[in-house]
């Protein structure tokens, strides 16, 4: 996770979006702790807020919260 989401790092800085989302799309689905998944979502969030693309960094700010606090299940 963490080698993907540095190089991301590295392609926003240089102005590579599209380098830098499949980049971070491949962190978020790689093994890790919740924790830094959500701090992979909550960068990718703050880069598609900086773009202007609002919409979805909206979509990635809530899959942020739906890690750090995932929705209860029903009991049965």
């Amino acid at each position: 996770m963490g080698a993907s989401w540095n190089l991301a790092v590295v392609e926003v800085e240089a102005g590579n979006l599209e380098e830098a989302r499949k980049l971070l799309q491949q962190a978020t689905e790689a093994d890790g702790p919740p924790e830094q998944k959500a701090d992979v979502l909550m960068y990718w969030a703050d880069v598609e807020r900086n773009a202007g693309n609002h919409e979805r960094a909206r979509h990635l700010y809530k899959q942020v919260l739906d890690v750090k606090y995932p929705p209860a299940k029903p009991s049965k």
